[in-house]
């Protein structure tokens, strides 16, 4: 990048900024991130901007009506992310660490819900964590939090 694309640098830092502040930490965006995505549009400095509101949005929320084109560039764990794994325990860890950090669920179930994540289905060990969830009365969308999830690791694990 040349010294004339510095400003549209810095207000794409200052969205990260504000992005970053209303999420929770296991879905903050980094800045490098954030400068390859304004690196990729470049010269077009609108189109720059709409990419990298595209990206920090979609970021947020993966059902939005304009994703981001950069999928690569999102975390493995988003549902969106064409980023590579090294292996499915990766898979399921970075895709735990996403939908676990849902700004909709109480902070205490998130380590329930992360671990339930990281299990295979049909175990044992996943009939534990849901077993822990069904005996505080959650409510059916913290059941399809865990089914996205799987959905989501499913169908990465087949694209690879």
């Amino acid at each position: 990048m040349s010294f004339e694309d510095q400003p549209i640098l810095a207000t794409a830092y200052d969205l990260l900024e504000t992005a970053n502040s209303s999420l929770p930490v296991n879905r903050h965006t980094t800045p490098g991130m954030v400068r390859e995505v304004v690196r990729r549009e470049l010269p077009s400095v609108p189109k720059a901007h709409r990419a990298v509101i595209n990206f920090l949005t979609t970021i947020e929320n993966p059902s939005t009506n304009t994703p981001t084109v950069h999928t690569d560039l999102l975390p493995t764990g988003h549902p969106l992310s064409t980023a590579p794994a090294t292996s499915e325990k990766e898979l399921r860890q970075e895709t735990a660490r996403y939908f676990s950090a849902d700004p909709n669920l109480a902070p205490e179930l998130e380590p329930i819900i992360a671990s339930a994540i990281e299990c295979e289905p049909n175990t044992p060990t996943r009939a534990f964590y849901e077993e822990l969830l069904y005996a505080r009365n959650m409510p059916v969308s913290i059941f399809a939090t865990i089914e996205q999830a799987d959905l989501s690791i499913a169908k990465k694990a087949q694209a690879s």
